[in-house]
């Protein structure tokens, strides 16, 4: 590890986590004073850290660092930082927005370049230790404890709240966030922590929210000191939202829920970016914001995939029954869209199911699809339904027997007339 200059880099925690992953605590501190005065660090200052970890071998009692099973792959670390970094690919640079996470030679070298901006914490006035911790609850809501989100003022009879600028790098290893291996969530609150539906399969979204308290120690109301820049890796895109990067720039949105109220619409600048492992993903600048512990979520405006439930086969055509996607996206579905294949057959369903599709060819087996879109954009198509071939309807026996009579009598009829 190291910093430059009169700084020093240092991992404050580690703790190792049931299985291959970790958490660890990385902070940079000076070690000579500023101008001469105090070791404080100036916000607004540039602050650069580099890390080197191993890639083998045990480092720490009980961290075995690996790619195998039981050990530590750090490439699939992900991570969050008070230090305000700018991914977007016009804000990448060297010396002042970096964030990567690649492997050199036989080590991984992780580097944060970003700008060091004040935040606060609550304090206890019994251990005058921060002692945050904030998470989401089986029910989805978040539960803050010791992060001085209630607090009325800047002073109380349990907390006090101190205001800093950190330089501070926190990273998880853990199978439950691989997918977002690479990402960066880059915000000045107290605590951080993801929610539920950021790896839910049938309605995704982005979900965190970031704790501490609503004044900073002037006694100051924090009502827009907040700042969230959220680097989202394209693996993560196309593995739980069926994105890319282009795609969800132009069709995600974001919201804001505080407490029990409904969710409200949140700007949001999304813009392509690079995230750790050098990918192209999404960054998302989220809007000046106050505490205490709201809910964030990026996600797609468009509707989800809606689903085929049955097909019926008929003349030269098939009737699709099919159900709305569990999530609409931010506006109602105003339209349903099936294809056929092969040929590409296209049927404009609007908003009613069942549909009938109609051209095709009969003796074909056909594959079917269906998309919705709303005023954001359209969803990807569903699963393919696969049914059995079209065909022209089999008259009745009885009917078939009684033309076959009126045919006989009729060339018989014709035969006599010759004589």
């Amino acid at each position: 590890m190291g910093g430059e200059n009169d700084f020093s880099v240092w991992t404050t925690q580690i703790t190792p986590e049931e299985g291959n992953g970790f958490d660890s605590i990385i902070e940079l501190a000076p070690i000579a004073a500023n101008n001469g005065t105090d070791f404080a660090i100036t916000s607004g200052s540039i602050i650069k850290m580099t890390v080197s970890w191993p890639t083998a071998g045990q480092l720490y009692p009980g961290v075995n660092y690996g790619q195998g099973a039981g050990e530590i792959d750090l490439l699939k670390l992900t991570a969050d930082t008070p230090v305000k970094v700018d991914t977007t690919t016009a804000a990448i640079d060297d010396n002042k927005n970096k964030w990567s996470n690649a492997r050199v030679s036989n080590r991984v070298v992780t580097t944060l370049i970003g700008e060091a901006r004040t935040t606060s914490a609550a304090i206890s006035r019994e251990t005058w230790w921060p002692q945050c911790d904030v998470t989401f609850d089986e029910s989805n809501a978040v539960v803050s404890k010791k992060c001085g989100a209630d607090m009325a003022s800047n002073v109380t009879s349990d907390y006090m709240v101190f205001s800093s600028v950190p330089a501070r790098l926190a990273v998880i290893v853990d199978s439950l966030v691989d997918k977002v291996a690479g990402g960066l969530v880059s915000t000045n609150g107290q605590g951080f922590s993801f929610g539920r539906q950021t790896f839910d399969a049938d309605d995704p979204a982005y979900e965190f929210t970031s704790s501490g308290p609503s004044y900073n120690s002037a006694g100051t109301e924090r009502t827009a000191d907040g700042f969230y820049y959220v680097c989202l890796p394209a693996t993560y895109l196309d593995q739980v939202h069926g994105t890319d990067a282009a795609t969800a720039k132009t069709s995600w949105i974001g919201t804001r829920k505080d407490g029990a109220a409904s969710a409200q619409s949140l700007a949001v600048d999304f813009q392509p970016g690079t995230c750790g492992l050098n990918d192209a993903g999404l960054v998302a600048k989220v809007a000046a914001f106050g505490y205490s512990s709201p809910v964030f979520q990026l996600k797609s405006g468009a509707p989800g995939q809606p689903t085929i439930t049955q097909v019926t086969m008929g003349n030269g055509q098939a009737v699709v029954t099919f159900t709305a996607p569990a999530n609409s996206g931010s506006s109602a579905i105003t339209q349903y869209v099936v294809t056929a294949n092969p040929g590409g057959i296209t049927k404009d369903c609007g908003t009613t199911s069942p549909c009938t599709v109609t051209g095709l060819t009969n003796g074909t087996n056909y594959t079917f699809t269906i998309t919705a879109t709303n005023s954001n954009g359209t969803s990807s198509p569903s699963a393919g339904y696969s049914s059995g071939a079209t065909s022209i309807p089999t008259l009745p026996t009885a009917l078939l027997l009684l033309l076959s009579l009126g045919l006989l009598s009729l060339v018989r009829l014709k035969g006599i007339s010759k004589r």
